[in-house]
């Protein structure tokens, strides 16, 4: 029955809230599974503590305040009635069922426990960060690229550095065979690419509430702010073509095909932004349902073909 519900919260209750992150975890190799699984859907839960805006910022403020403190002590959190009244439907079933996500992660072997309480602790840090710059009505604006790489480091490029730390963890060199530190830093890198995707696409939205996360956008017209995208367009392609690299050194073939899924999904996501004028952005650019999981069978693909690749590179070599 224990293992039946745990099954039911890293398939059923991830699915509801996230379309490529779940397609990911099925891809995973057993080890990284379940600390992956705990890692996300904890991540998932703060995310909707910050982003429920029917609830005010100081009341939001506090709830990730505590929950932090939670996971930093292994402890238990729920999430005030409000806070599950208001939140979207699987959101809704994800803080009902938060006290199973927590025993879940107080069953992680130690050093998968430490890692998981690392980068939640990173993460609710940024979306405490973003809610005391936002406020209430207040117009946000970041002032230079470090302000913005430092938040993007925050929110994702941490949960590159852990995914990388617990495949070490939990697989040591069947992992990877190049040094933690190198693949840290590319991991690291595929996480900030992946936030830069959201914040581009996400931008007319943001800019409609007075959200100016790319530097020198406040005030900017349409046009221009569209010209400035372009710019960091191609920020996000280096780091996602990291990504690439970052899963072409993954040895073991299924934590290769997750790993190299989303910096699919966010080059193709690029694409789309790169070709869509200023209305077409307010629609909100998104992968469709078909081409995700056209590109799940692609990134099932690379990994064969990457594999046979550094098969005939250490022959050559």
């Amino acid at each position: 029955m224990k293992k039946k519900r745990e099954e039911d919260l890293l398939t059923g209750v991830l699915k509801a809230v996230s379309r490529s992150f779940y397609l990911s975890l099925r891809l995973l190799p057993e080890p990284m599974r379940a600390g992956a699984g705990v890692g996300y859907l904890l991540a998932r839960a703060s995310d909707t503590i910050a982003d429920t805006n029917e609830v005010s910022v100081a009341n939001r403020l506090v709830a990730l305040e505590h929950y932090a403190a939670a996971v930093a002590a292994g402890g238990n959190w729920q999430a005030d009635a409000e806070m599950v009244a208001k939140c979207l439907p699987g959101e809704r079933v994800l803080l009902d069922r938060v006290a199973e996500v927590f025993a879940l992660m107080n069953g992680l072997p130690a050093e998968e426990k430490k890692l998981v309480g690392n980068v939640l602790g990173t993460i609710v840090s940024g979306q405490i960060l973003d809610l005391q710059r936002c406020g209430a009505g207040k117009v946000m604006q970041l002032t230079d690229d470090a302000a913005l790489w430092d938040y993007c480091d925050r929110v994702a490029g941490c949960v590159g550095d852990f995914w990388t730390r617990l495949g070490y963890e939990t697989m040591g060199e069947k992992f990877s065979r190049e040094p933690i530190e190198l693949m840290c830093v590319a991991g690291t890198s595929l996480g900030r690419g992946l936030q830069l995707v959201n914040i581009l696409r996400d931008l007319p939205e943001d800019v409609e509430r007075g959200r100016f996360y790319l530097p020198s956008s406040y005030g900017l017209p349409k046009e221009e702010l569209r010209e400035l995208m372009s710019r960091w367009m191609d920020e996000a392609r280096v780091c996602l073509e990291d990504g690439l690299c970052y899963a072409r050194e993954v040895r073991d073939r299924r934590a290769r095909a997750a790993s190299v899924l989303p910096a699919m999904l966010g080059l193709d996501t690029i694409d789309l932004l790169a070709q869509a004028d200023w209305n077409g952005l307010t629609q909100r650019v998104k992968v469709g349902r078909w081409h995700v999981l056209r590109t799940f069978a692609e990134a099932w693909v690379y990994r064969w073909r990457t594999a046979v690749f550094l098969r005939e590179e250490e022959v050559d070599g």
